[in-house]
């Protein structure tokens, strides 16, 4: 009986220590992918992530509903990986980039600073303003690619990411043809950052990519897909035509006559 006794309570202590150690790894691994996740937005537990929200595009003081279901998401992610979010519109922020991680959502035309972000920092890629009388109003140009706009049938986003003056704290900029496309960014960027983004672009380095989206009346914004990574070229100034100077231009002027 006694030998039944000390079995028992040999098999009760084992038990116990093992589950200590199931549990005390389980929640170091956690930890390791938390902190590895919350890497790629260069924050720490407990750090603030700024998140910067646009306007309706035609009503000021409103926003668009997939913007606010975009906000959501991104609020959620921001909360998952143990950060702060702090949610302010854009003309609401008068600081310099990079003072702490901010995710920028929207096109030039509903949130100013992401237009100023484009102009200044990734002068290689252009969003064109709405016209609705110009067949490529609203397309993504860069390095001669244009990824056009096709309501309800294609529509694409920039989804970026860029670390103003060397900071730590990046950039994370969401810019869509449209609201829809916005979320459709903020889904592809929240089912894609921990693996496939950071699998090309690891943690502290730029990347530029635009996302498509197709049939989204019928697919829904998880339909979108990498349309391209155009990092290379979103980054770098446009190139200028060459201009011959002035005595070459007289000189082969008179050559003709």
């Amino acid at each position: 009986m006694p030998g039944s006794i000390e079995n028992l309570v040999v098999g009760i202590a084992t038990s116990a220590v093992t589950a200590a150690v199931v549990w005390a790894w389980g929640r170091v691994a956690r930890l390791r992918r938390r902190a590895r996740r919350a890497a790629f937005f260069g924050l720490k537990p407990g750090d603030p992530c700024v998140i910067v929200m646009n306007r309706h595009a035609e009503t000021a003081n409103a926003m668009h509903h997939n913007d606010v279901d975009g906000l959501v998401d991104l609020i959620r992610l921001v909360d998952e990986i143990g950060a702060r979010p702090v949610v302010v519109r854009f003309d609401r922020l008068l600081e310099p980039a990079g003072e702490t991680t901010e995710l920028c959502i929207g096109g030039p035309a509903s949130n100013e600073r992401a237009g100023v972000h484009l102009k200044t920092y990734l002068p290689g890629i252009e969003l064109r303003p709405y016209a609705p009388d110009d067949p490529e109003h609203l397309a993504i140009v860069t390095a001669g690619d244009s990824f056009g706009y096709a309501k309800s049938e294609l529509e694409h986003a920039i989804l970026a990411r860029f670390y103003p003056d060397a900071s730590p704290h990046p950039v994370i900029l969401i810019c869509g043809q449209s609201s829809r496309s916005n979320r459709a960014a903020i889904s592809y960027l929240a089912r894609h950052y921990e693996r496939s983004i950071r699998l090309t672009h690891p943690d502290g380095e730029p990347f530029c990519l635009v996302l498509a989206l197709r049939s989204p009346l019928v697919y829904g914004t998880k339909s979108v897909h990498l349309a391209r990574d155009v990092t290379d070229t979103a980054f770098a100034p446009p190139s200028r035509p060459t201009i011959a100077p002035a005595d070459e231009k007289v000189g082969s002027a008179d050559t003709v006559a």
